[in-house]
């Protein structure tokens, strides 16, 4: 596994259009969190949500679930410090995960991402 800036002017570059928003059904693989500190990333991840921690780099944690290399990243290169975000600002506001079976009550994370999850199944619902 290796960290790589992006090409974000090959990104666009290679574009055929404007954006106009992702598509409704688009499934993201994995996450990549900017956090204000890994230790309470990892209590609520690991500890709470039970995810693994699959990699530890200096300041970067990576966890995943079934023994994928990660599913959720988080990193304190920007962001060592931060606390919630402002409401009405931009950022992430929430991940919905996909399960197995059935849906768990929401969590939120130390810096008001709400974490939400779904069953397999429901998502040819939406």
């Amino acid at each position: 596994m290796t960290t790589e800036p992006i090409d974000g002017a090959g990104v666009r570059a290679a574009a055929d259009g404007a954006w106009h928003g992702a598509p409704e059904d688009m499934v993201v693989g994995h996450v990549h969190l900017q956090v204000g500190d890994l230790a309470a990333a990892e209590a609520f991840w690991a500890q709470r949500l039970g995810f693994d921690v699959t990699r530890r780099l200096p300041g970067a944690l990576f966890l995943g679930a079934g023994g994928y290399h990660h599913h959720v990243a988080a990193n304190v290169w920007n962001s060592r410090g931060a606390g919630p975000r402002a409401p009405g600002t931009t950022g992430l506001e929430a991940v919905v995960l996909r399960a197995e079976s059935g849906a768990a009550p929401v969590a939120t994370d130390p810096w008001g991402i709400r974490i939400e999850t779904e069953g397999k199944e429901s998502h040819h619902a939406h």
